[in-house]
């Protein structure tokens, strides 16, 4: 449901989830925590694939029918801002997406692919909207340029947008 995820200055992260089940929204069984921290473990030590396991989960655990996506509201989202002002230190980009299984991690490891150092980031969603901020410096642990900033809003709009239409299609009939 939501995550705080914060890198601290000596490279310690520190990390807060919310989780709830998938399907029914409740709170998770006591009985489930240790998988649950053990798959936590192996993921931070590098022993997990965790693209092949969002893409085992979104096949066998996302909900089976989707629902069409309202056409007004698919074409406002996603949309994407970075902002320079709002930090001292770092570039705020705010995604506000139609949510999907997967959708922070996709965005982290494009924005990780892109060469960018994730200091900070706050998930949050709300039904079926998802509202991500991610506080982000350059290589050389600065605010991003005008022009870099320009070049990650075009290749998240594009990227969340191709994914969108695709959902929206899956949820509708013949």
């Amino acid at each position: 449901m939501s995550a705080e995820l914060n890198t601290r200055e000596d490279g310690i992260a520190l990390d807060v989830f919310m989780l709830r089940e998938a399907s029914t929204h409740h709170a998770i069984d006591v009985q489930r925590y240790p998988v649950i921290d053990r798959a936590l473990r192996k993921a931070i030590m590098g022993e997990l694939d965790i693209a092949t396991l969002v893409e085992r989960w979104r096949t066998r655990n996302a909900p089976r029918k989707k629902v069409a996506v309202n056409q007004v509201r698919q074409r406002n989202l996603p949309q994407i801002a970075c902002d320079n002002d709002a930090s001292e230190s770092s570039t705020l980009i705010e995604v506000h997406a139609i949510d999907e299984p997967g959708l922070a991690y996709k965005i982290a490891s494009a924005l990780a692919a892109l060469g960018l150092n994730i200091v900070c980031a706050k998930i949050a969603t709300e039904k079926s909207d998802a509202l991500d901020v991610f506080y982000v410096t350059d290589g050389d642990g600065s605010k991003l340029s005008q022009t870099v900033t320009q070049t990650i809003e075009a290749h998240l709009a594009e990227m969340l947008s191709s994914t969108s239409s695709t959902s929206a299609k899956a949820g509708r009939g013949p």
